[in-house]
């Protein structure tokens, strides 16, 4: 029983040790994984951050490049000229239309409203076409964000010259939902796009999350805020993201902001094929280690077993038997 017991023990010592190892050796790598992850989720989504800007450089350019065939226009130069309201306000209605925008108005020189396809203009509208002004004159045209009827547009202001500017043409493109689809198919993140005022909860007016994450997300922006930063973790949905705030359009009643979230568990799913072939390995370890240490065992105990019995034999006062040593070693 003792030479069992012994042989049980050195089995045993065996498959700690290996345990220990392969324990020791699998959350080293697991925590590895996890980490390069997430450092890789951040770099993910500083390129994100740039591709985010550059789409809305993009957006800009398209939208001022198609403002400016309005504004361009012989007929709607003569227009302004002979104060024909109706021709303006339907000129700006359909080529608004054909280029997208949700909102085309005529600023005068004298840079009052002449003319919107929407009536009466939201003061923070009018105050970021106002600013638009100066900048659109000196560039050919300037744009800007700004957030109308609880949604984030992007205004493109540019002058009408002839030769002399004699207005300004403006118009506000909803982007929210496209920014969501697009950076949705240039990247593998999530992009959701908010609004809030301060006496109201977030809002999405746009989103690449299922509904209930989207949702969610609303409800923990309170706690998150709008300010510009880096999340390592969020938890959405039973989901764990990594995520970048940026601000999109601010003013004294409002903030519209995007977040870029990255899925944790998607950045890791490619690596989790080399932690099972870990884990099998780490289960044929134990398998050799378990038959080695049993044959290393049995060669220690047989020769001590046979120590035992002919200590035995002798104190019974049996002395006739040979003796046989098969080994040269110290046991």
């Amino acid at each position: 029983m003792r030479m069992r017991s012994l042989e049980s023990r050195i089995v045993l010592l065996f498959l700690v040790l290996i345990l220990a190892v392969q324990a020791a050796g699998f959350i080293a790598i697991r925590i590895g994984i996890d980490q390069n992850a997430r450092a890789s989720i951040q770099q993910e989504l500083v390129v994100g951050e740039r591709v985010f800007r550059r789409l809305l450089d993009l957006y800009a350019h398209n939208l001022t490049q198609g403002a400016r065939v309005l504004a361009s226009d012989y007929g709607f130069k003569q227009a302004i000229a002979s104060d024909d309201s109706e021709t303006i306000v339907s000129a700006l209605a359909n080529h608004g239309e054909r280029i997208g925008a949700s909102h085309a108005v005529l600023v005068a020189a004298d840079r009052s409203i002449k003319a919107s396809t929407t009536g009466k203009l939201l003061g923070s509208f009018e105050n970021s076409i106002i600013d638009l002004l100066d900048a659109a004159d000196k560039s050919d045209g300037a744009t800007g964000n700004n957030i109308i009827d609880n949604q984030p547009y992007q205004v493109v202001v540019v002058p009408v010259k002839a030769p002399v500017t004699i207005g300004w043409v403006a118009m506000a493109f909803p982007v929210a939902r496209q920014l969501a689809t697009d950076m949705r198919e240039l990247s593998l993140m999530h992009i959701s796009v908010l609004v809030n005022a301060p006496t109201e909860d977030w809002a999405v007016t746009a989103s690449s999350l299922p509904a209930a994450a989207s949702t969610e997300l609303a409800r923990r922006m309170e706690t998150i805020g709008s300010r510009p930063r880096f999340i390592s973790q969020i938890r959405i949905a039973d989901a764990d993201y990594s995520a970048q705030i940026l601000v999109f359009a601010e003013d004294a009643k409002q903030t519209a902001a995007v977040v870029l979230q990255h899925s944790i568990s998607d950045a890791i799913a490619p690596y989790q094929r080399l932690q099972l072939i870990l884990l099998v390995l780490t289960a044929l370890g134990i398998m050799v280690t378990f038959a080695g240490s049993m044959i290393m065992a049995r060669r220690i105990t047989r020769p001590l077993r046979q120590l035992s019995d002919i200590a035995k034999r002798l104190g019974a006062g049996n002395y006739e038997g040979r003796i046989d040593i098969g080994k040269n070693d110290e046991i």
